[in-house]
């Protein structure tokens, strides 16, 4: 649940490199009107100003959880007013694989977030 009162929100994503680190970070809004912009091999999706979350390790698997079972609630991690806010989510990973542009860091798709009371 994405509320500030009672969070219980975690973000997880996969589909990455076994043992890859990868920042989890948030922003008060999409970039470029939700187009985003090429960054690496990937498209960042999030606008500045840009809070870092965390670094999390992707598992053997290639999924990581943010925040981890015994870590702060996300809002806490994000700051996030009491009285609630939108904001945009995204991780940041190493990606040495021959891609598109044979840079080594990739994005995950982005998830908005309507934080309540």
């Amino acid at each position: 649940s994405s509320s500030t009162s009672q969070d219980t929100l975690q973000l997880f994503v996969s589909g990455l490199p076994p043992n890859t680190t990868c920042l989890f970070f948030q922003g008060p809004s999409a970039l470029n009107g939700a187009t985003g912009a090429v960054f690496g091999d990937g498209v960042r999706c999030v606008a500045a100003p840009i809070q870092r979350l965390g670094l999390k390790t992707a598992r053997s698997a290639g999924g990581a959880l943010f925040p981890a079972p015994g870590d702060q609630p996300l809002a806490v991690f994000g700051s996030i007013p009491p009285a609630g806010a939108t904001v945009v989510y995204q991780v940041w990973y190493r990606n040495p694989g021959a891609f598109c542009s044979g840079a080594t860091t990739n994005y995950s798709n982005a998830l908005v977030a309507a934080w309540a009371p």
